[in-house]
C-alpha cells in the first residue's frame, strides 16, 4: 500500500469513525489499515493487523466487518495472478464476455449466468450461486445450467443476507409505510419449480441475524428493558410488536431473540410452527447449565447453542484494532476506487476503482497479513463472495 493511499484511508476513516458501533470507534482507522496491508506470504515481509473491512457490493452497500490480527511492516507490493487466488484462496469473480455474465470459478471454468438484468453481486452458497440484479434475485446452479429468478425490490432499501451454514439467504427491505422489515426467506437449492418465500414481518428494532430449519436468531434490545434478568415469563413480543407471529406462520419452531449489548444474553420464544398465537418469552445467559437445553427444547435443533455463540463470538468478540498508534486521515480513495470486499470467510479483501487494471488484494488467510497487486481475469467485475 503507497503512503498515498495509506494517509486517504486514515482520513476516511476517521470521518466515518463516529456512524459505526461505539464498540469498534477506538482505532478505527489503525484498524482498516491494518487490514488492509495483508496478502501474499510467500512474497512479503509480514504484517500483522487488526482491522474493520468495508464491502461494497456493485456500487450499492458498504458494510464494517471485524477483524483482528497482530501488528505490521511496510513492504513492495508484488504482483499475484488470478490463477494464485483462484488455487491458494479460493476466489471466484463475475466477468462480462461477448455480450453476456459469468462466473469463473476455481478451476478456471466460465460459468453462464442466463439472467435477465446485470448482476451487481454474487454470493456462493453451499449448492448455489445467489446473483442479484438491479432488479432480481436469481439462483443458479453452479453448473449454470438452471436458474430460479425471483422478482426483488428494486433500490439501495435491499439488503441479502445469507445463511450462516450457506444453506439459504434472505432479501430484507421496508415494507411501503418504512414502518416494518420485510425478510423473504429463501431456500439455498434450485428447484425444478421453485415455490415463493416465506416472508417475515418485523420490527424495525429487532434485526435478522441467522436461521436454520427450525430457528431464527434475531438481537434486539432485551437487557435495558429487563435489567437482563434471567427466568420469566417476559413479554417482549406483546409489548413491542416484534412480529414472531410471522416467525411461527413461516414454519419455524422457535425465535431466539439475542441482546444487543449484554453479551451472552437470550430469550426464546418457543413456538407452535403456522400457529400465530405466540405466547411468552424465557430469557437466560448463554453458558449457564439451564440455558442450552431450553433453547434445544424450544428449537428442536440440537445446534441452535452453537448459532447463538457464534452471534456472541462475532458482535462481541475482540475488536482491537492492533498495534498502530497514530490516529491518522484517509480520504478520497475509497471513492476513487470505489469497490471494496471482503471474503465472508475471512481469508482476502479486495479493493479497486471502476476501470482499473490491477486490484489490491489483502490476503488474510495466515498469521502474517499482505499486501500485492492482482490483475484479475478476463473483463472481471467483481470477485463472488463465498459461504460455503
Amino acid at each position: 500500500m503507497s503512503d498515498d493511499l495509506e494517509d486517504l484511508l486514515r482520513a476516511e476513516l476517521a470521518g466515518r469513525a463516529g456512524t459505526v458501533s461505539p464498540s469498534y470507534t477506538d482505532g478505527l482507522a489503525d484498524a482498516a489499515i491494518s487490514g488492509a496491508r495483508r496478502i501474499r506470504r510467500r512474497r512479503r515481509v509480514g504484517a500483522a493487523a487488526g482491522g474493520l473491512g468495508l464491502i461494497v457490493l456493485g456500487a450499492a452497500v458498504a458494510v464494517w466487518t471485524p477483524w483482528t490480527g497482530g501488528g505490521l511492516t511496510d513492504a513492495p507490493p508484488a504482483a499475484t495472478s488470478a490463477e494464485e487466488v483462484q488455487n491458494e484462496l479460493s476466489v471466484e469473480f463475475v466477468v462480462e464476455r461477448d455480450g453476456g455474465y459469468g462466473i469463473v470459478n476455481t478451476d478456471d471454468e466460465f460459468i453462464p449466468l442466463n439472467i435477465e438484468d446485470e448482476p451487481v453481486s454474487a454470493e456462493r452458497l453451499q449448492d448455489a450461486y445467489v446473483v442479484t440484479g438491479a432488479e432480481s434475485v436469481n439462483l443458479v446452479t453452479l453448473d449454470g445450467a438452471t436458474v430460479n429468478p425471483y422478482e426483488a425490490v428494486a433500490g439501495d432499501e435491499r439488503e441479502l443476507l445469507v445463511r450462516g451454514d450457506g444453506q439459504g439467504f434472505a432479501v430484507s427491505y421496508p415494507n411501503a409505510d418504512v414502518t416494518r422489515l420485510m425478510h423473504e426467506m429463501y431456500p439455498g437449492r434450485v428447484f425444478d419449480e421453485p415455490e415463493g418465500p416465506m416472508v417475515l414481518d418485523l420490527a424495525f428494532d429487532v434485526v435478522l441475524r441467522d436461521w436454520s430449519d427450525d430457528v431464527v436468531l434475531l438481537a434486539a434490545d432485551l437487557s435495558s428493558v429487563n435489567g437482563g434478568a434471567a427466568g420469566g415469563p417476559y413479554n417482549f413480543n406483546a409489548e413491542f410488536d416484534y412480529g414472531l407471529e410471522s416467525v411461527a406462520a413461516a414454519g419455524y419452531e422457535a425465535a431466539i431473540l439475542a441482546d444487543t449489548s449484554e453479551p451472552n444474553y437470550l430469550c426464546v420464544s418457543d413456538l407452535e410452527p403456522g400457529n400465530v398465537d405466540v405466547g411468552s418469552e424465557q430469557c437466560g445467559y448463554l453458558g449457564d447449565d439451564e440455558t442450552a437445553p431450553m433453547i434445544v427444547e424450544a428449537s428442536r435443533d440440537e445446534t441452535a447453542p452453537d448459532m447463538v455463540a457464534e452471534y456472541n463470538d462475532t458482535w462481541f468478540g475482540d475488536a482491537d484494532g492492533g498495534g498502530l498508534t497514530d490516529p491518522g486521515t484517509f480520504s478520497q480513495e475509497l471513492t476513487v476506487r470505489d469497490h471494496y470486499y471482503m471474503d465472508p470467510n475471512g481469508r482476502w479483501q479486495l479493493g479497486y476503482g471502476s476501470g482499473d487494471q490491477t486490484w489490491t488484494l489483502l490476503d488474510t488467510s495466515g498469521e502474517d497479513a499482505f499486501v500485492s497487486e492482482l490483475t484479475p481475469p478476463e473483463g472481471a467485475l467483481f470477485p463472488v463472495l463465498s459461504h460455503n
